[in-house]
């Protein structure tokens, strides 16, 4: 009964975060669908996300599988190809992007010794495995079990008030060089960790007015002022 309620409660938080009817509309709009055939667009996307979640093999026929299970009834395998389209890019970048925007949620203002800065942003990646067949495009670092990986570099606003972006690479570009640094840092405090960790990052956070909290190589060895 508890593990029922537990999933009852994750089911009611998905559904709030991407809402059935806001789904729909935003398929239509991007042309991912056109009419709800047998293939249900909503159970479509919620399966795409979480599908591959599921077991240590990753395919589309697994997907689609576990499509069934979800959506309760047996689907052609046309059927539910076809639903990979540009369209349907269109449509995951949309709801990302509505997703995110609402994860952040509305400002709020930083209290105690944060008061000072006018933000604190948090930047951080993360890996995601891919299919073999993306080894060109992204070509992951541990080739001996994975062939192909991206990272989603995030960075996030705590407060709300400033910008939040997400931008995608292989998984062999170093976080550093990604993370860009410019006149938006100002009165700003930036959080990352040591995959971060350049000197002239720090100079480029401080010449824009900036601030940065983050750990210390071993080997650094500054001077307190």
């Amino acid at each position: 009964e508890m593990v029922s309620k537990v999933a009852t409660k994750i089911v009611s938080e998905l559904r709030a975060v991407l809402p059935e009817t806001l789904v729909n509309s935003m398929a239509r709009e991007a042309g991912a669908v056109k009419r709800q055939g047998k293939v249900k667009i909503y159970t479509f996307v919620w399966n795409l996300v979480l599908g591959f979640a599921c077991g240590d093999k990753r395919t589309l026929a697994a997907l689609r599988r576990s499509y069934e299970r979800a959506a309760r009834h047996t689907i052609e395998e046309s059927a539910f190809y076809k639903r990979f389209s540009p369209e349907l890019t269109v449509l995951l970048k949309r709801l990302l992007t509505y997703a995110f925007s609402g994860l952040v949620g509305s400002s709020r203002a930083l209290g105690g010794h944060l008061a000072q800065f006018k933000d604190v942003m948090l930047t951080d990646s993360t890996v995601v495995r891919l299919h073999d067949l993306l080894a060109k495009k992204f070509p992951a670092c541990r080739t001996n079990h994975t062939k192909a990986a991206l990272k989603a570099h995030v960075v996030l606003s705590v407060s709300g008030e400033g910008g939040s972006s997400v931008k995608i690479t292989p998984e062999r570009d170093h976080d550093g060089p990604v993370f860009k640094v410019g006149p938006w840092v100002k009165d700003r405090l930036l959080l990352f960790d040591l995959g971060y960790f350049r000197y002239q990052l720090f100079d480029c956070i401080r010449r824009n007015g900036g601030f940065f909290l983050t750990r210390l190589k071993k080997n650094a060895n500054p001077r307190i002022v």
